[in-house]
C-alpha cells in the first residue's frame, strides 16, 4: 500500500526540495504534475497516473490550486447559460478516486504539496487517505545561520582544504551568527534568504554588511 504524504506551509520552504530529496535517497524516479497548470483535465490526471511504473514517487504540486471545495464570487463564474460553475476542470469526487487509485499499489510514495491547507476539504486530509502531514515554517535564526554556513563553507570547500585555517572557519562562524541576528524569525522563507547569499558568491562579508539594506528593500521600506 502507497503511503501518502502532503507536506504544507509557505512558498519556498523546502517542500519540492524535500521530496526530490527522498526520491533520491531510495532511487525512485519522480513524476510531477502541478493542478496549478490551467490546462489539465481530470482525464488527464486519470491517463497519467494509469501509466506510472510500480515504484515511483509521485509529486502532486499545488493541490489547493484546483479549487475544488473553495466557491467565492472570484472563483465562481458565470458560464452563459445563468448557471454558475466552478473554474476547476478537476472535481473533488475526481481527484480523491486518482489518489486512492495510487494508494492501492505497492512501491509508490505520493507526495501533495500546499500553500494552503485550509483551503483543502475534509475528505482530502481524513485519516486513512492522508497517512502523514508535515508542516513547513518560514526560516528561524537558526535556520539562517545554518544556511549561511551551508553556502560560504561550500563555495569555498577547496579554499578550506588546502589551507586548513582554523581561524578563517572560526570567522566564518562569527559571521554567520551576525547575519543570523538580522533575520526576523519567521519572516522569510529559506529560498529568499539562500537567494540573497548567493548572490554574494564568495564574499561573505559582504553579505553580512548589505543584509540590513536587502531586510529593507524586502520590507518596502521597514526591516522586517
Amino acid at each position: 500500500m502507497t503511503f501518502i504524504h502532503l507536506f504544507y506551509g509557505s512558498p519556498g520552504t523546502g517542500k519540492t526540495s524535500l521530496s526530490f530529496a527522498i526520491a533520491g535517497i531510495f532511487g525512485l524516479d519522480v513524476y510531477c504534475v502541478s493542478l496549478a497548470e490551467a490546462s489539465i483535465t481530470e482525464e488527464d490526471l486519470v491517463m497519467l497516473f494509469d501509466e506510472l511504473p510500480e515504484q515511483c514517487l509521485v509529486l502532486l504540486e499545488d493541490v489547493d490550486s484546483a479549487r475544488l471545495t473553495v466557491r467565492d464570487e472570484n472563483m465562481i463564474k458565470d458560464n452563459g447559460s445563468g448557471v454558475q460553475s466552478s473554474s476547476s476542470r478537476i472535481s473533488l469526487s475526481g481527484l480523491l478516486d486518482v489518489i486512492d487509485g495510487i494508494a492501492s499499489h505497492e512501491g509508490r510514495l505520493l507526495i501533495m504539496t500546499t500553500n494552503h491547507i485550509e483551503a483543502l476539504d475534509s475528505a482530502l486530509l481524513r485519516p486513512g487517505r492522508m497517512d502523514v502531514r508535515i508542516r513547513f515554517d518560514l526560516a528561524m535564526k537558526k535556520q539562517a545561520q545554518d544556511l549561511f554556513l551551508q553556502t560560504f563553507m561550500t563555495l569555498n570547500s577547496n579554499e578550506a582544504k588546502e589551507s586548513n585555517d582554523k581561524k578563517s572557519l572560526d570567522d566564518l562562524n562569527q559571521m554567520a551568527c551576525a547575519f543570523a541576528a538580522e533575520i526576523p524569525e519567521q519572516k522569510l522563507s529559506p529560498a529568499a534568504i539562500q537567494g540573497y547569499l548567493m548572490n554574494w558568491k564568495k564574499i561573505p562579508v559582504d553579505a553580512v554588511a548589505n543584509v540590513r539594506e536587502w531586510l529593507l528593500n524586502e520590507g518596502d521600506g521597514q526591516v522586517l
